[in-house]
């Protein structure tokens, strides 16, 4: 009951300051999608308002990511690509994802495979609930435990980033999954995406992971043979010509 409360206050809130120029409720929820979509570039004046009115409204908004994973032999093989713009610009990002949206989502894997086609072009299939991540500071370095095999044990450490800078406290629910379809592109969210090894992923890029990834990882690995078991196999999508595996 709180819960709703601190939303109709919101929402009433970041309607009546958009009445003047959105004059019908349609417009106005257009107006809100639009901003939380595009962050806060259609309306700043509407953005600056949402951010003072979110962190103290007590609402956390909900993110679904996708860790994409093959089997090459025995060796785990996730799917990664480069974030081209900020946050994180230039870092490695191993689980796309992005907010659940009420218009076009009934759940979490919904808005994991559809923020995962909108970033990549590819069309995937989330098949297990990994983790639940945030709405704190992210982990996003993986340091190695072991000299042989990071597979073998790593450990996670918290950035000092803040899990939301621009004010809204998200929590991400980490799925794994595999390709069904689609076509693979370069979007501004995502970038040079390719095959790698999670022993590739910890030793070089460690410490240039994005948001929770490095937690993300670690779960994934945790619960690796739950994940065989439900993806081996399933994997049919050819793509070897247009994502190329990264030598391990």
């Amino acid at each position: 009951m709180e819960d709703r409360r601190a939303l109709l206050k919101l929402v009433t809130a970041v309607m009546g300051a958009a009445s003047a120029k959105y004059p019908t409720e349609t417009a106005r929820w257009e107006a809100v999608r639009a901003l939380v979509r595009h962050g806060g570039r259609t309306d700043p004046d509407l953005w600056r308002l949402l951010k003072v009115l979110v962190p103290g409204s007590g609402l956390v908004c909900a993110s679904g990511d996708c860790i994409v994973v093959r089997w090459v032999g025995q060796e785990l093989q996730v799917l990664v690509g480069e974030r081209p713009n900020e946050p994180w610009k230039g870092y490695l990002s191993v689980a796309p994802g992005g907010w659940t949206e009420r218009w076009d989502d009934r759940t979490v894997a919904d808005t994991a495979a559809r923020e995962y086609q909108e970033e990549t072009g590819l069309v995937i299939k989330p098949v297990i609930l990994l983790d639940v991540c945030g709405p704190e500071h992210w982990h996003s370095i993986a340091k190695p435990i072991s000299r042989l095999d990071p597979q073998d044990g790593f450990e996670v450490i918290q950035t000092d980033k803040p899990a939301q800078p621009d004010g809204f406290p998200s929590v991400a629910h980490v799925h794994a999954g595999i390709i069904v379809g689609g076509a693979l592109k370069n979007t501004a969210e995502q970038r040079s995406t390719r095959w790698m090894s999670v022993n590739r992923v910890v030793r070089r890029y460690g410490e240039r992971l994005t948001f929770d990834h490095a937690a993300s990882l670690l779960a994934l690995v945790g619960g690796v043979q739950r994940v065989r078991e439900l993806t081996r196999g399933l994997a049919r999508w050819d793509l070897e010509a247009t994502i190329p595996v990264e030598a391990t």
